[in-house]
Formats: structure tokens, sequence, C-alpha cells
């Protein structure tokens, strides 16, 4: 029986040094990014839903549509609250493993409610842009024809 080739090492460049060392920092940072975009969104949400309630009303909008696009923004503010409460859990804090498992857990369920959160406040601006247009296009069309006006105002 023949024994296995003897593998060699050579030493790790600066540049591959910087990489790998910017690679862990990174992965590092991830949970801080995602608790940073999550605290955006929750400001961008609650912006939008107290603009909405100010600034929505049935001369800019179709009336049925101004509560389902203020409930969007709502919940995108309670996504995005849930998201930046701190992940919970039991981990033994000697064991490199169960940290690992715990961080990269923490990691999804922030990503899941970042994800969720934008996934509702684009739903409600979609919504609010077809509110807006449908209604100036209705406005539009209800004018006589010899008021009418394109772009309408």
């Amino acid at each position: 029986m023949s024994t296995p080739p003897i593998q060699t090492g050579r030493q790790v460049t600066e540049e591959e040094k910087f990489y790998l060392d910017w690679g862990r920092e990174s992965l590092k940072a991830n949970l801080q990014l995602a608790n940073n975009v999550l605290q955006q969104l929750l400001t961008l949400s609650t912006s939008l839903a107290a603009g909405g309630v100010l600034f929505l009303s049935k001369e800019t909008v179709p009336a049925w549509l101004i509560a389902p696009v203020l409930l969007m923004f709502m919940l995108a503010l309670v996504a995005s609250l849930w998201g930046i409460f701190p992940y919970g859990g039991v981990i033994n804090l000697s064991s490199p493993a169960q940290i690992q498992a715990h961080k990269t857990r923490a990691l999804r369920h922030k990503r899941r409610f970042i994800t969720i959160a934008f996934a509702l406040l684009m739903v409600g601006l979609l919504m609010a842009g077809y509110g807006v247009c449908a209604h100036a296009i209705h406005a539009q069309a209800s004018k006589p024809e010899a008021t009418r006006s394109w772009p309408p105002l």
C-alpha cells in the first residue's frame, strides 16, 4: 500500500489576508446592517402611514383605497418593529457551532422581516400610485369634453 502524497502549504499573501479579514468582518457586521435596514424601514413606514393619514383623501384617491393603503403602511411598521427586537434563544457560549447556528438563525429572522416590511411598503406605494392615477383619469373622464386637458391636473 502506498502512502498518500504529502501536501505542502504556502504563506498567505498580504492581499489574501486582507480579503480573509474583510470577509470575517463582513460576517460580523451583517446583523448590525440588518438592524440598520429595519430601522430605516421603520422610519419610512411610520412617515408614510402618518403622511397617508394626513394627505390621502377622497380628492386624491378613491375612497375604497384609503384604508388598504394605510393598512399596508401600518403592517410594514409592525413588521419592521418586530424585526428590530433582539433574537432570543439559549446557547452555550463555549460552543462555536452553537454560536454560529444562533447568529445564522438571528440573521435569517431579521432578513425575513426586512423582506416582509419591504414587500408591504411596495404594495402600499403601488396601491397609492394606482389610486392617484385612477382618480385623476376618472376625474378627467367625468369632465365635459371642452374642459379636458392632458395631463390631468
